[in-house]
């Protein structure tokens, strides 16, 4: 598939039947008057929206679990958001926990125009996964997959690794049956110690400093096995790489809906509350349910599309430097000459691009972009 450039719409689907001992995402329990009451309010925020979104190239269906909405569930976004009638997304993702994925489910995905599933297998390792608090097990996982598999679909795989008990050869035995199952697309997270959750509250700072030879010998591993190495955490085959992601790490432009979804659209960056209750009780009233409000300048995208960029192989265009300087920040290219010379950074085909070293280290270089003094990120130019 050839690159997207243009606008994309998150839907968050807050639902899920448990929470994993990682997890920091809002999620609410997938009640039925709760779910109905969503859905009624999804299209009612669509509707004040609708002037911002339709004709959006790409469309991700987040959470939560998605993969909790019945088959009619479905059809009613569908038709709420008038896809198929309106607007057809080039690219629209569905995220699915394997206990989730049901035959009768991928059918209507698959008539209603979806095509990209990403499963979050986390593990094929059943210690690992009672460690996580996953609910699923090995082989449903192993089943989804071959379900996913009679479809058309794209199929991502989301696995983490750096998981207290897990060892490295246990995290390649995880991605050597990730890579036989033949997927489009393995997505491989860094367990992190998040605050306020089972897991993470258990973690200290040698663990989190510890997880350097998972990251290599994943890259390596992965793009040994064909898979282009495109983002820290994302590896494709040709042709397969998320656009709706891709289109977010280049500081384009994207539309949320539901509570907790975020947006940055129309000169805005904003999010939905995290709380379905007042969400849904704002939407009945006509009222937006935005908050952490911010307006978007110039230095501020400039910011944010060098610390993203270093994310992504593809980096960022070099005129970017030029352009900091002209907007006043004077030492943007002495910043970055010094990373090139510390193996941080490379210059290629006529940008800026993380080496594996500066990967290793993006966190570190992004807080040195964003407490340089002289970038002057409250301007509103």
């Amino acid at each position: 598939m050839p690159e997207i450039s243009g606008l994309g719409v998150y839907v968050h689907v807050p639902f899920c039947a448990s929470r994993c001992g990682f997890c920091v995402f809002y999620k609410e329990p997938p009640t039925r008057p709760a779910m109905e009451r969503y859905l009624q309010c999804l299209r009612k925020e669509w509707q004040r929206k609708e002037g911002q979104g339709a004709g959006a190239d790409t469309l991700f269906f987040g959470g939560g679990t998605p993969g909790v909405l019945t088959p009619h569930d479905f059809v009613r976004v569908t038709e709420a958001l008038g896809i198929g009638i309106t607007w057809q997304p080039r690219e629209w993702t569905v995220e699915f926990s394997p206990s989730t994925v049901k035959r009768e489910k991928l059918t209507i995905l698959h008539e209603l125009g979806a095509t990209r599933i990403s499963l979050g297998v986390q593990s094929f390792d059943e210690c690992t996964l009672v460690a996580l608090g996953r609910r699923q097990t090995t082989q449903q996982s192993l089943r989804a997959y071959e379900l996913l598999r009679e479809f058309s679909f794209s199929v991502n795989l989301d696995m983490m690794f750096h998981i207290p008990g897990q060892s490295l050869s246990s995290w390649m035995a995880d991605l050597r049956m990730a890579v036989a199952l033949g997927p489009d697309h393995i997505s491989t997270y860094c367990l992190t110690g998040e605050c306020g959750t089972p897991v993470g509250d258990g973690l200290h700072e040698s663990w989190s400093l510890s997880g350097e030879k998972f990251y290599r010998q994943t890259w390596n591993f992965l793009r040994d096995k064909g898979f282009e190495h495109y983002e820290i955490s994302n590896f494709a085959r040709d042709g397969h790489r998320c656009q709706h992601n891709c289109n977010t790490w280049r500081m384009g432009e994207w539309l949320g809906l539901g509570p907790s979804a975020a947006s940055q659209c129309r000169g805005r960056r904003f999010r939905n509350v995290d709380d379905l209750a007042l969400w849904a009780q704002m939407e009945e009233q006509g009222l937006a349910a935005e908050e952490d409000i911010v307006f978007l300048t110039k230095f501020l995208l400039l910011q944010d599309r060098m610390i993203f960029g270093l994310r992504t192989a593809d980096g960022f265009d070099e005129c970017l430097l030029s352009r900091a300087e002209e907007l006043g920040v004077a030492d943007c290219g002495k910043l970055f000459q010094r990373w090139q010379e510390m193996g941080f950074v490379k210059k290629f085909a006529g940008n800026i691009c993380p080496t594996e070293r500066g990967m290793l280290v993006h966190d570190t270089l992004a807080l040195e972009i964003l407490s340089q003094s002289t970038f002057p990120f409250v301007s509103n130019t």
